[in-house]
């Protein structure tokens, strides 16, 4: 636990690394210090620790039960700080992340590969518009009653709404 005479400088330390966008799973837990820790909760890291200067590729594709995406999609996997790689996926509760990491100038050498859960944290946490996508689409599967549906997506479509005219400049 974190000693109250300490909170302060913890909090502008996170500050610091959400600005210079040094985003880790392990900020997660000081959601209720800093508010801007809210915009990772609910994500599922793929993490690697590496030599710092490479440049590497991530390739990812989701898994749902059996059914898992035909292509694997790719992305440059960020450098956050000190040769620590990390990336964030929003993943529902039963979805999967399927990974391997290459450098780019050597495709074909895998540096690291594995599967991840969505983490029970993030799920806990999943709040909002992501939580109503989620049961919106369950719902929709499950041929729940339209009023049930109607009523989740107009919380969506309102919330959806008030965040847009919120952050409008």
């Amino acid at each position: 636990m974190l000693e109250e005479k300490n909170r302060g400088q913890v909090a502008k330390i996170i500050r610091e690394l959400f600005e210079e966008n040094c985003l880790l799973p392990v900020l997660q837990q000081f959601a209720d210090l800093v508010p801007e820790v809210w915009e990772i909760l609910d994500k599922t890291f793929v993490v690697y620790e590496g030599e710092p200067e490479k440049q590497l590729v991530l390739n990812y594709r989701r898994v749902e039960g059996e059914l898992a995406e035909a292509q694997y999609h790719e992305m440059e996997l960020p450098c956050v700080c000190d040769g620590i790689y990390a990336a964030g996926f929003i993943l529902f509760p039963g979805e999967r992340l399927q990974y391997y990491i290459t450098v780019s100038e050597r495709p074909e050498k895998i540096l690291e590969n594995g599967m991840l859960l969505a983490q029970e944290e993030a799920a806990e946490a999943m709040q909002g518009r992501y939580a109503w996508l989620y049961e919106m689409a369950q719902a929709q599967l499950l041929q729940e009653d339209l009023s049930a549906q109607k009523e989740r997506t107009q919380n969506y479509l309102y919330t959806a709404f008030c965040a847009k005219r919120l952050f409008e400049c």
